[in-house]
């Protein structure tokens, strides 16, 4: 049976599960705490546009300027009633960002024009208190200093639905407790090297990294397979420090509107040696050397502050 437009939109609206949200922290106040936002990444757009499409869509992309910056133009098509529906949008991208990274918000951008995710503009702000613990890591700004700690968001699935997420089906009768414990063992390994790899693979976009680079990573900690899924819990921790620390430094470079030679710069001064590429940085930069380059960029910023 063919679905005509109007259950077509309503499929691609539906909200997503919560293992399917990600997570980003804006900014952070006074006490504490931080706001948070929720996203989902175009992987999520993707495979919404497949389970209720199927092949029936296409995206191109071409790169235009906004605002006197490179930028990349989505023209994301889906096929209705045998005919095809497009909607455009475009994403900037600043001098050191991967072009991935401007088709990636491109097409998510265009994906929202289908329904796809908006639901998540209308939600209300979720200020969350940063703690030592807990299942999403920030690292965020407040004035001039770094914050940096767990939260514990809430269930956007609940609040969007007014219901609770249906809890995992356990078995009905289980033959001992000295068999249950091992699976259930067995259960909190699996969901926790899955959690590992999800935030891996969070650093991994937010850091637009070209999916060619992960066996690189994988390789520099000792890990003898291409896939992430194939990596131990340990290997997956150093992939993550490996990243995290560069994501922090570009996203602050970001925030001081740096060029790409700036970006390089800055980082050649604490690495000691001439970098020639973002990439790069993946390879050399380490929480130490991050934080040294983040001073020297707050106390040049100052400086031209007062002058």
């Amino acid at each position: 049976m063919k679905l005509d437009g109007r259950d077509i939109l309503k499929a691609l609206s539906e909200p997503f599960e919560d293992h399917e949200i990600e997570w980003r922290a804006q900014t952070c106040n006074q006490y504490g705490n931080a706001l948070m936002l929720p996203y989902i990444d175009a992987r999520a757009a993707m495979e919404r546009l497949d389970k209720v499409l199927g092949v029936n869509w296409k995206d191109q992309y071409r790169e235009i300027t906004m605002n006197g910056k490179q930028a990349f133009q989505c023209e994301l098509s889906i096929k209705i009633a045998d005919e095809w529906v497009t909607r455009t949008d475009g994403a900037e991208t600043t001098d050191f960002e991967s072009v991935k990274g401007g088709y990636s918000s491109a097409f998510k951008r265009a994906c929202v024009k289908f329904g796809i995710g908006r639901y998540l503009y209308d939600l209300p702000q979720f200020w969350l208190k940063i703690e030592k613990s807990g299942s999403v890591y920030v690292s965020v700004k407040n004035g001039g200093e770094k914050i940096t700690g767990f939260v514990n968001p809430p269930s956007v699935l609940e609040i969007v639905t007014g219901s609770k997420p249906k809890p995992q089906s356990q078995p009905k009768q289980p033959q001992s407790q000295q068999a249950q414990q091992p699976a259930n063992q067995n259960q909190k390994a699996s969901s926790d090297h899955e959690k590992a790899i999800k935030a891996v693979w969070g650093q991994i976009q937010d850091g637009n990294i070209a999916s060619n680079l992960i066996p690189y990573f994988l390789e520099r900690v000792g890990c003898n397979s291409s896939d992430l899924k194939d990596a131990s819990m340990e290997q997956l921790e150093r992939i993550y420090h490996a990243i995290s620390p560069v994501n922090t430094y570009l996203n602050v470079c970001r925030g001081y509107n740096l060029s790409l030679e700036q970006v390089l710069y800055y980082s050649q001064i604490v690495c000691k040696t001439t970098i020639a590429d973002i990439i790069a940085l993946y390879f050399l930069m380490d929480y130490k050397r991050t934080e040294e380059a983040i001073e020297l960029i707050k106390g040049d910023y100052s400086k031209s502050i007062a002058q």
